[in-house]
């Protein structure tokens, strides 16, 4: 995996960066701000949960970050693997998705540029809300009547850097999860 155009950082530039941003800055607010439950039918390409993080900046010194998962279970509690003989085959799912939004406020924010918020953003505010969203995603299968399940992928850091779109050195890793970013002002 090559470096995306942006950031234009290395991978020890990217983690400096993140470490430094970390040491001036304070998660002020976590919220849940939008979710859905869509029945659907998919592909076993489909079932791969997904992540995209927006980066919203402030006039004061504030920027937030919000983080959109996407998942996907079977409504059929006995549906197996065998369901999927081709990769065109569809089952009946539920789709969930979750969008949290973080603020944070940061010492002299004119001292980084948006291309190390916006790092910033793809790797801290994701680590930051995944525990809400492994909660909240079983707790929304339940409520469905659905038999519950976990959402339970790795986050090294190596998968974080990836996050932050920066190449790493375990590509095994990076398969995990899908990580877009969109820009919101």
């Amino acid at each position: 995996m090559s470096k995306p155009e942006d950031p234009k950082l290395t991978h020890e530039e990217a983690l400096a960066t993140l470490q430094k941003i970390t040491k001036h800055s304070d998660l002020s607010l976590i919220r849940l701000y939008r979710s859905s439950l869509n029945p659907i039918k998919a592909t076993q390409d489909e079932f791969q949960g997904k992540v995209s993080t927006l980066f919203q900046t402030f006039d004061n010194n504030e920027f937030g970050c919000l983080v959109e998962y996407t998942e996907l279970a079977p409504t059929d509690p006995d549906a197996s693997q065998e369901e999927f003989e081709d990769d065109n085959t569809q089952i009946h799912a539920i789709q969930i998705k979750g969008g949290f939004e973080l603020r944070y406020t940061i010492e002299n924010k004119e001292n980084f540029s948006e291309d190390e918020i916006k790092a910033f953003c793809r790797v801290t505010a994701v680590f930051q809300s995944w525990p809400y969203w492994r909660e909240f995603f079983p707790s929304m299968l339940g409520r469905t009547g659905l038999p519950t399940m976990q959402v339970m992928r790795p986050m090294p850091v190596t998968l974080a850097a990836h996050l932050a779109g920066y190449q790493t050195p375990d590509n095994e890793l990076d398969k995990a999860i899908n990580v877009s970013e969109k820009d919101v002002s």
